[in-house]
């Protein structure tokens, strides 16, 4: 049986571990689990909203956004300047490709972008592959807005990849509509009734 509640700080070592399991290939598994694990705290601390799901007491997914405005990234960066700088040069050095185009997206002149006027935001959504198509990425996003509303915030917005067509899907099953598309990403929104 599937279920659902918050997240805790004893989760973060396996929402890490699921972290790298969905997104092998990302920016962040190449920063490490460490920096992952210090990341998802951040936000816990803070008490932002982080549901887990979990089948026979081992987490196979979790949703977590926040409410603005937020701290934790701020935080994180600060606390961990030092090992960021540190990974993001050995990337550099080996000429990692990925590295190289997260640093030039940060250093060019983005376009203006989207203001949101939404007080919600949703972060990072993750089912482990082998749990996928079972409803339990709709039941997270159920429980996280549900949340939203016992915060007395009825609109949330996303970001995501232009060329993650699965997820741009994903999210328009669950009433999000393109909002903006920027050069790699597409911000999505959401009114709640």
């Amino acid at each position: 049986m599937i279920t659902y509640r918050l997240a805790t700080l004893a989760d973060i070592p396996s929402i890490a571990k699921v972290h790298l399991m969905c997104f092998p290939d990302s920016m962040w598994a190449f920063l490490g689990e460490a920096l992952i694990r210090a990341f998802y705290s951040e936000y816990i601390q803070e008490q932002n909203i982080f549901v887990v799901a979990e089948e026979d007491h081992s987490l196979i997914g979790f949703c977590m956004g926040y409410e603005r405005p937020t701290k934790a990234r701020e935080r994180f960066m600060q606390k961990n300047k030092k090992a960021l700088i540190r990974r993001v040069l050995i990337g550099l050095l080996s000429c990692n490709k990925l590295v190289y185009s997260k640093c030039l997206d940060n250093f060019l002149p983005k376009s203006k972008g989207y203001e949101a006027t939404q007080k919600g935001d949703l972060l990072s959504i993750c089912v482990l592959p082998e749990f996928r198509g079972k409803g339990i990425a709709d039941a997270l996003v159920q429980h996280f807005e549900e949340l939203l509303r016992n915060r007395n915030i009825t609109a949330y917005t996303l970001s995501v990849y232009t060329d993650n067509i699965r997820a741009i899907s994903f999210y328009k099953r669950q009433g999000l509509e393109p909002v903006f598309e920027g050069k790699n990403e597409i911000t999505m929104a959401k009114q709640m009734k």
